[in-house]
């Protein structure tokens, strides 16, 4: 009897560290923690804001619900040689500078006004660094679940097929 009451025991101790362990580290994770590591999740966080101002929801979901700032933090960290991928990195600095520049506040502190005059300014403007983002921005949401069935017209089937014609694709 006393050997079932010490399994218990050690059983029950050994339960309570485990979990209350876990939770001790899930509570002390922040927002700068990597998505990748290339990325941060502010990061990650600043190209969604990015991409709802370029591509804005309407009919449609925006390029934030298209979830593009994980498909460019991914495909910057591994399609990307490294000048490439610092590019990127350094035309997100300079978005923030001009904001700080102009407000005070770095872009995902500004209201949406204002992040959309930058974006307006910058784009006018013809900025090699924003060019680089909005681009990566509309081919991530085109090539999104989003972008291919609810904006796009999806064709599961690329049309009929015609076997005996007389048009050439050449």
């Amino acid at each position: 009897m006393k050997r079932r009451k010490f399994i218990k025991t050690v059983g029950s101790i050994a339960g309570t560290v485990t979990f209350g362990g876990h939770i001790l580290f899930i509570s002390c994770t922040n927002e700068i923690s990597p998505y990748n590591e290339l990325f941060s999740k502010t990061d990650v966080r600043f190209l969604n804001e990015l991409a709802d101002i370029i591509i804005p929801p309407t009919s449609t979901p925006g390029g934030k619900e298209a979830k593009v700032g994980e498909f460019m933090a991914l495909v910057i960290k591994d399609c990307y040689p490294v000048n490439e991928q610092a590019e990127y990195i350094e035309a997100m600095e300079k978005i923030n500078s001009k904001c700080q520049d102009e407000f005070g506040k770095p872009f995902l502190d500004c209201d949406k006004i204002q992040r959309s005059g930058i974006a307006e300014e910058m784009n006018n403007a013809g900025n090699e660094y924003f060019r680089l983002l909005k681009e990566l921005i509309v081919s991530g949401y085109l090539s999104s679940e989003i972008g291919k069935t609810q904006f796009l017209e999806y064709h599961p089937v690329p049309g009929r097929y015609d076997g005996c014609t007389s048009q050439r694709p050449w």
